[in-house]
């Protein structure tokens, strides 16, 4: 503001939208956290810490830039320091002088005394390995950078998925870098905007302007008569603090999805939401890609809660360890953006049932770009036969467990738990009864509940008597509840 102190709008997680009363120089917000550079020069940061983004170091800086998980910031003699996650070595910064930096998901960018770029961290897609020549300015996005060379001209890194490293032509005079979209001021005073568009991100809107900043869905401008205008989803208001309420396209948590924030009431929805929760466990990076469907906030139809229970799966093959190519692509998918077709879900069911990931990623490649999949058929996975599979040796084993739970299966789950806890030796005995790979029915429930409750091996076989092969009737056996 005209007077350094701070504004924020947009989602308040965390409290990052609640900055101190102070005065600033500059900040910069990264992902639910804020940091920035008081008139002193010292750092305040505030919002979520989970990895110690928002414990400033002491000291001044000049410069500062907060990202994903972690932020760093040019000190008053020109060397760097970041702070946060060092997960992928995005803040392990090397010696050295720099005029400016920017930080990414996984990485981090800078420009050095000499104009040359060097970057660190995560370079899965090229991100971290800039190209030779000098530059004035830098902007790191999730895992693309773009700069603007001595000339004036945008020359940008990393992966290309929308298109957003390929800027037009022309000189600029600042550029920003978005999750999956890229802007850039034009010398003449006007924004244009480069990759994804899918919610207007990259729709800018005609007017003159003296910087922009590009965000997650979403682009923010100031325009020449220092008033804000942003554009794309935006999640509060259309003209920034202050500004004309007006949603484009919120940005949504799982506690602000509408059929989940009204109570879930519908058998699509509720096995929607156990898949929803096995996806959250098995890679949290496919869920954020997930709340940017329109379909999924828009309420869930037969065919997306089917969409929901294969990516689960997919999920499961790509945990967070090696999501890197994953998640991308399905952000990047074009016929996962609106709704979902009977053949669309047919495709999953048939992608996840290919065992080697590689093939997996390289199918979904091939066909991301397509808008609907309404005639394709993907061929059937070439596989070695299998022999029939021994029974698993974990609750988890079972097919129904991984394919998202209804209230009973779920009850059940902890049943097996209990069961395979208390009585290790015994539990492979448990798994010859071939009713339990088909499902969970309440006399099954009940069975378990009895079979969890005995801690003695000798009472546990007097329960075990039954007929393995037929789930056991609800009425032969007596109530049971935990």
């Amino acid at each position: 503001m005209t007077d350094n102190t701070v504004a924020c709008w947009g989602d308040n997680r965390m409290s990052s939208i609640l900055p101190p009363q102070e005065s600033f120089n500059s900040i910069s917000a990264g992902s639910e956290f804020v940091c920035g550079i008081l008139l002193s020069g010292s750092i305040d940061c505030w919002g979520r810490n989970d990895w110690g983004q928002a414990t400033a170091p002491s000291g001044s800086l000049i410069s500062i830039s907060a990202a994903m998980t972690h932020a760093c910031g040019v000190r008053t003699d020109g060397t760097a320091v970041c702070w946060g996650s060092d997960r992928h070595g995005q803040t392990t910064v090397p010696e050295g002088n720099y005029q400016s930096l920017a930080a990414g998901d996984g990485h981090t960018c800078a420009v050095k005394n000499d104009g040359a770029i060097a970057c660190w961290g995560l370079d899965n897609k090229g991100q971290s390995s800039p190209p030779s020549g000098a530059f004035a300015s830098i902007d790191a996005g999730w895992d693309h950078n773009c700069g603007i060379r001595l000339d004036g001209s945008v020359e940008c890194w990393g992966d290309d998925g929308w298109g957003k490293t390929d800027p037009p032509q022309g000189t600029f005079t600042a550029v920003s870098a978005g999750n999956d979209h890229t802007c850039g001021v034009s010398t003449g005073g006007s924004v244009e905007c480069w990759g994804n568009n899918s919610l207007s991100e990259s729709t800018p809107p005609e007017d003159s302007f003296s910087a922009v900043s590009a965000g997650l869905q979403h682009t923010c401008g100031v325009k020449s008569d220092r008033s804000i205008v942003c554009w794309g989803a935006i999640s509060v208001t259309s003209g920034g603090p202050g500004g004309t309420p007006g949603q484009i396209r919120p940005e949504f948590t799982l506690a602000t999805v509408p059929w989940i924030k009204n109570g879930v009431d519908t058998d699509s929805e509720e096995r929607a939401l156990n898949s929803i929760v096995n996806i959250r466990i098995s890679n949290e990076d496919v869920l954020r890609v997930i709340l940017q469907f329109p379909w999924f906030v828009d309420g869930i139809t037969g065919d997306e809660q089917a969409a929901l229970s294969h990516l689960a799966v997919l999920a499961r093959k790509f945990p967070d360890s090696s999501s890197d190519d994953i998640h991308d692509l399905l952000r990047n998918t074009d016929w996962l953006l609106d709704s979902i077709t009977t053949n669309e879900t047919s495709f999953l069911e048939q992608l996840t049932s290919r065992v080697d990931k590689n093939e997996i990623i390289a199918v979904l490649k091939e066909n991301s770009s397509l808008n609907a999949l309404v005639d394709y058929t993907p061929p059937a996975p070439t596989r070695a036969p299998t022999p029939t599979p021994a029974p698993p040796s974990s609750p988890s084993g079972f097919a129904w467990a991984r394919d998202g739970l209804s209230s009973i299966e779920r009850e059940a789950m902890g049943y097996l738990q209990n069961i395979q806890d208390k009585i290790p030796d015994a539990f492979p005995d448990l798994m010859k009864y071939q009713w339990l790979a088909q499902g969970i029915d309440e006399g099954g429930r009940r069975f378990l509940c009895l079979v969890s409750e005995v801690a003695a091996p000798t009472a546990f076989a007097i329960v075990m008597t039954t007929d393995p092969t037929q789930s056991p009737s609800a009425d032969s056996l007596p109530a049971c509840s935990p």
